[in-house]
């Protein structure tokens, strides 16, 4: 039970960071379009890109580092 739970955690972070990530985007988009006409962007808008932008930041080196386990386990096992 406790590793179906772990792989539909993980599977539902990975998700969600999907999610944010392409929110991000989106924004960006809406943002880079009056900074080219040097237009002033609210900051609380700044704010919420770094915010963002640190709370990807984590997640996506779990997803990576679980990635590389995965990776270096199946190498091993193919060798035993």
């Amino acid at each position: 039970m406790y590793l179906y739970n772990y792989n539909t955690n993980f599977d539902n972070l990975q998700e969600e960071v999907r999610t944010l990530k392409n929110t991000r985007d989106e924004v960006q988009v809406k943002v880079t379009a009056p900074e080219i006409n040097l237009e002033e962007i609210k900051q609380s808008v700044k704010d919420w890109q770094t915010k963002v932008d640190n709370t990807i930041t984590e997640p996506e080196n779990l997803i990576e580092e679980k990635v590389r386990s995965v990776e270096s386990c199946s190498a091993f096992c193919v060798f035993f």
